[in-house]
């Protein structure tokens, strides 16, 4: 997951106050709960389960919409422009007409693990 270099920014959230070991075992204990299984999950799917893990450890309305921000920003790292519908109500698109250009000029897959600049 982490590896992929689809959810970047979202790792650390997953972790919390945990060992990234510890995180990742309890996702993946909580992703087999849910779906049976933990690999072979496609990404807008896998984008909504973590987005419903992380909501699962907040009650706040500004954790919600922070966890929500920080998720858009790792799912359209890949050129992706299509706002996952759990995620609709909570960011704004990027007009559609303007192309945004991958960091220091690396090719889309390779600019996924960048993290942007705030």
């Amino acid at each position: 997951m982490a590896n992929s270099g689809n959810f970047i920014e979202t790792t650390p959230l997953i972790w919390g106050d945990r060992s990234p070991f510890e995180s990742f075992l309890r996702l993946s204990d909580w992703l087999h709960d849910q779906l049976g299984q933990t690999h072979a999950i496609a990404l807008p799917r896998l984008a909504e389960r973590v987005f419903a893990y992380l909501l699962t450890t907040t009650q706040s309305e500004a954790d919600r919409y922070m966890i929500a921000q920080t998720m858009w920003a790792d799912y359209s790292r890949g050129a992706r422009r299509d706002v996952p519908e759990f995620l609709r109500d909570l960011v704004v698109a990027p007009d559609r007409r303007t192309r945004q250009a991958a960091p220091n000029n690396l090719p889309r897959r390779q600019a996924r693990h960048q993290i942007k600049p705030v």
